[in-house]
This record gives structure tokens, sequence and C-alpha cells, in this order.
């Protein structure tokens, strides 16, 4: 009798406790995040606060601004160049056709992937290409495609395909977890290549029955094409330890597929012991713009730098106009962490919208209607500063005209989120907005 009052005082206790237990195992899981972080970031030097110069920016579509960009950056820009744009879930037929057309090499790296639908018609396509002889190499990041990976690998394998993991999680890697490649790519024969915000992920495709993501990719041809090769070979050889042969690097004269009329670049921004690629870039893009800049980015959470420079763009009279996710968001605390900062931008007379259909997912940027980037750079601290990131970027009125007609569509399915709004926003979104400021540099 005794003993059972005993353990009926202990269940009970127990119960108290593991509310407590489990709040304290998660703030403990949090602060170990974040530390992890800081100590990661102690070695870096100062971000990009201001861009000083003896004479103004040249305007974005002066070819002299181009070269500035590529100097700072190692993203040199050259002409002849072929830019398709692909919206949403248009680019994934493409991928699947010139796959289809592949004479000698594919390689893809992915962020993201999910077994499905569409990822077992891409796998299914990367392995008849493998059976007529060409050389097929995928590579996923290890923390975003690992179960897909692990599916499709014994089929690729046995026709020849090759697969690998990049940076896989393991517990004996744990200060290398944070530093994802978050780029994508995927390159057909050395001639043609697709980069964007896409994934092989029934998420975007909308065969999942939730809607197509709201993405923006582009096709690509002409001597860009060798840069986004040259940024998988590097990661290729990172997980591999193998060096890819000379075949992947230019495809033979005969599969040209002939030049076109774009200026560009590939930003391959890759954290280090200073500011990355993907800072200065946008530190010039922004302050460059001297009369409209229009953003539209999935996860929103500026750090304090680039928040500055939003800021006083927008006070010097530029028209900045920020598109985000609204009610439909995969990862909800990242727009708390954005929202904390809506304020401030608001104050200053930038616009903020919220899109309504679907998620949106691009990572866009058009620079006076004639400096733009499409890629997988969001403009939070992971991007800017832990991760590997992929984008094109390209100096072309026409091109620049036909963002600029696609953002402002957006804008028609989009809340736009006043600054009445923002300062009457509920108490609970105000709470939510200060309890994930303690993870925001991990977002």
């Amino acid at each position: 009798m005794a003993g059972r009052a005993r353990r009926g005082r202990v269940r009970r206790l127990a119960r108290r406790v593991r509310p407590g237990a489990t709040a304290a195992g998660a703030f403990l899981l949090v602060a170990f995040g974040v530390l992890l972080h800081r100590i990661s970031d102690a070695v870096r030097g100062a971000p990009v606060r201001r861009v000083v110069t003896e004479s103004p920016l040249p305007p974005t579509g002066d070819p002299a601004f181009g070269e500035l960009v590529g100097v700072a950056t190692d993203a040199p820009l050259v002409d002849g160049n072929g830019v398709e744009l692909l919206l949403d879930e248009s680019v994934f037929p493409r991928i699947i056709a010139d796959v289809t057309d592949a004479r000698r090499t594919v390689t893809v790296f992915l962020y993201f992937c999910e077994p499905g639908t569409l990822g077992d018609t891409f796998a299914a396509a990367l392995g008849r290409a493998a059976v007529r002889g060409v050389r097929v190499r995928l590579l996923g990041d290890g923390y975003g495609c690992g179960a897909y990976l692990k599916q499709v690998a014994p089929g690729l394998d046995s026709v020849g395909a090759s697969v690998a993991w990049l940076r896989p999680v393991r517990w004996y890697a744990l200060h290398r977890a944070q530093h994802r490649n978050h780029g994508r790519s995927v390159i057909i024969d050395g001639r043609v290549a697709y980069t964007g915000g896409f994934g092989m992920s029934d998420k975007w495709s909308g065969v999942d029955g939730q809607g197509a993501w709201r993405e923006t990719n582009v096709r690509l041809t002409g001597p860009v094409v060798m840069r986004l090769q040259s940024a998988f070979a590097a990661s290729w050889v990172e997980a591999t330890g193998t060096l890819a042969p000379v075949d992947l690097l230019r495809p033979p004269a005969d599969e040209d597929e002939g030049e076109g009329e774009v200026r560009a670049g590939v930003l391959v921004s890759r954290p280090g012991l200073g500011p990355t690629q993907a800072e200065r870039w946008l530190a010039l893009s922004i302050s460059a713009a001297r009369k409209t800049l229009y953003i539209t980015n999935s996860y929103f959470v500026p750090t304090r730098e680039l928040l500055s420079l939003l800021v006083e763009a927008a006070r010097r009279g530029v028209d900045v106009r920020i598109l985000v996710p609204g009610r439909i968001n995969d990862i909800p605390s990242t727009k708390w962490a954005g929202q904390a900062h809506y304020g401030a931008l608001l104050d200053a007379g930038a616009r903020l919208y919220e899109y309504q259909p679907a998620m949106m997912h691009a990572k866009t940027m058009v620079v006076d209607g004639a400096w733009v980037s499409v890629g997988s750079v969001n403009l939070d601290n992971r991007s800017l500063r832990l991760n590997e990131e992929w984008a094109l970027i390209a100096q072309d009125a026409a091109l620049g005209a036909a963002m600029d007609a696609i953002f402002l569509d957006d804008l028609q399915r989009a809340r736009e989120r006043t600054a009445e709004m923002h300062r009457s926003r509920p108490l609970a979104d105000r709470l939510k907005e200060l309890a994930v400021r303690l993870v925001a540099p991990l977002l």
C-alpha cells in the first residue's frame, strides 16, 4: 500500500516536472545552436555596412557597374548568353526534355528534394540517360536531399549513374552542419543550364494537392553555363574526393547552343573569413539603385547591415518594394523574424507585400529595370553568411523589363502591409517576433 502511494507521488511529480524539463531541453538546444553559430562566426571579418566611392556609383545599366560588381564579387559578367525565364512548375518539363536529349553529360546539384511523383519522374529520366551512355552525376545537399538520394541511389547506381551526398549531417561533424550548399543547378552537355529556387519535390509541381509554389527560375545558354558548371565541379570534388574530368567543362563545338544577347554572370557565394560574395553584391546593388528596387524573397529576415542599406535606399527616394510569403508559409518562424523589421522599412517609405495564393518561394531582384538576379539567395543571415549560394546576375534592359512585369503582376495577387496595419498588429504577433529573435541568426 505504502509502495503504491509512493509510486503514485513519483508519477504525479514526474508529470509536473516533465513540461519544465521539456522546455529547458528545448531552450538548451536553441542556446547550443546559437552558441555554435557565434563560435563559427567569430573568425569572420566585419560585414559590409556601407559603400563608399570617390564618385557616384555608375547606373546599374552601365557596363562599368557590371565590371565593378564582377571585380568585387569574383562574378565577372560576359556577353552572349541566352536567358529564358521559367515560372513555377513550367521549369520541370523543360528540364526533363533536355535530360532526355542529353548526349554526353548531365550534372545535377540540388539543395532540396523529396520522394514523390516529381522526384520519381526526374530519377527515371536520369536513369534512362545513363542507360544510353550519358555520364550522369547527381549530387544533393546532405541535409535537404538525404531521404531522396537514399531512395534513388540504388537504381541509378545499377545503370552507371553516380550519386553523392554533400556534407551529410553527422554527430561528429556538427561544427559544419550549419554550412549548407543551398544552390540548385541542372546542366546538360555543358551547353544548357538551369538555376533558380526550384527543388525536386511535389511542393513545386502542385501534384501534392496543396497548389504549386510560386517560383522563378532560368534556363541558360552561352558562356555563363561554364561558371555554373565550375560551381558544381567544386562541390562534386568536395563530396567525392574526385575531380570531375574535363568533359564537364566545355561542350563540343557541334553541341553549341548558339549565342544570346544577355550580359550575365553567376554569383557563387561561399562563407569565409570576411564578407561573402553575396553580401558584397547586395551592398553594391542596393547602393546603386536610383529609381526602383523590386525584391521578391521567400525568407526575408534581413541582417542589421542589409536593413540599413534598404532603409537608406528608401529614404533617398528609391521606390523600394518587397514581396514576401503571406498566409501560406512553409517556415512560419521566418515570417515572425522578418516581420520584426517591417517598422523601420515602412517608416522609411518602403512598401511591403504578402503573396496570397500559394507559398512564394522565388528569390529575385531587379534594380532600375536593368540589373537582375535570379537564384537561391535569401535575404537572411543564413544565405548571406552561412550557406553557399548560386545566382544568375545579369545586366539587360529587356530582361529587366520582363522581371519588372512579373513582379508587378505578382503584386496583383498580394496584400500590401501598410504602416498602420503593422502598428496595429495583435499582441500575439509581437510576442512571436520577440520569441524568434534568439534564433534569427540561424533561420
